[in-house]
């Protein structure tokens, strides 16, 4: 077995895990009153999410970073086979278990309402917990 083979499986697994990986940082962070370390974390998962997102929409990279980067290895290990998936991760994992083809305008579709939810959530929750000024409190 290949070094290449094994990287490319890694990252392939990688890029299923992280979205729910993305999806529990952010619940955790919203629902829990967090410290700035998990702020922190919950600030850097979103701004990847969102580079992820728009990249491919930008020509930045043709598909997701990780599909390339899982494509490029798997042309390391075997050149002469094709292994470009004509859908996306998400499509191709929901065809495998279902057999339903969905369009690849969904999945945009719902990463850009869960963003959109809690970029607002967060926006709002700064607006109602702003913290008093050192010199208003009472002594």
């Amino acid at each position: 077995m290949s070094l290449w083979r094994v990287l490319a499986d890694v990252v392939m697994y990688l890029h299923i895990l992280l979205p729910l990986l993305f999806i529990g940082v952010i619940i955790f962070s919203l629902v829990r009153e967090v410290g700035f370390r998990w702020r922190l974390l919950f600030y850097i998962v979103m701004g990847l999410w969102i580079i992820m997102e728009i990249a491919p929409k930008f020509g930045w990279t043709k598909n997701c970073p990780l599909t390339d980067l899982e494509y490029f290895l798997r042309r390391l290990y075997d050149p002469t086979e094709s292994w470009v998936r004509t859908r996306s991760l998400p499509a191709t994992i929901v065809f495998n278990i279902s057999g339903i083809a969905v369009p690849e305008f969904v999945f945009t579709a719902i990463f850009g309402f869960i963003m959109a939810t809690t970029i607002g959530i967060v926006i709002t929750r700064r607006i109602r917990h702003k913290r008093p000024k050192r010199n208003e409190y009472d002594n």
